[in-house]
């Protein structure tokens, strides 16, 4: 489902409606694919300088990063059983290329802006008015539970 959406965002890019999920899993097209991951998850890059891009679906970009590790290590399974030692290479250099980039290309930003809106959310406390409705509530059913276990004991 997230990486269709990645498909999608390369081929609206590329004006090619032919280009498929292994032919971006290599390591030419790596800074293509941290392109459309940015577009596709919404960069907002701030006007000053001291604050870091965020994102607006920072788990999407979080999640798409998962789903295209996993994508690489079965395309290296497909490979390796096929005897395709050559694409086997690119991709292990693709995988290689998101162990070493993508957490300070995407991950950092996005856990960044989680935290961000985390600290930065309100927390909501009940009504006083709900409080009390509870407390009326606890103790008519703490009065209904004491006079059942006094008629049974």
């Amino acid at each position: 489902m997230y990486l269709g959406r990645l498909v999608l965002k390369a081929r609206e890019n590329e004006g090619k409606s032919s280009i498929n999920l292994t032919e971006l899993i290599s390591p030419r097209h790596f800074n293509y694919v941290v392109q459309c991951v940015k577009e596709l998850c919404g960069e907002i890059v701030p006007s000053n300088t001291i604050n870091r891009p965020e994102f607006n679906i920072p788990s999407l970009a979080l999640k798409l990063g998962h789903s295209i590790k996993k994508c690489v290590n079965i395309l290296r399974g497909m490979d390796i059983k096929a005897g395709l030692l050559l694409r086997d290479k690119e991709h292990k250099a693709f995988g290689k290329l998101i162990d070493m980039e993508w957490s300070l290309r995407i991950s950092s930003q996005a856990c960044s802006t989680l935290n961000t809106r985390k600290m930065n959310s309100p927390n909501i406390l009940p009504l006083t008015e709900d409080l009390i409705k509870l407390m009326k509530y606890q103790s008519k059913k703490i009065k209904e539970l004491s006079l059942t276990l006094k008629k049974l004991f």
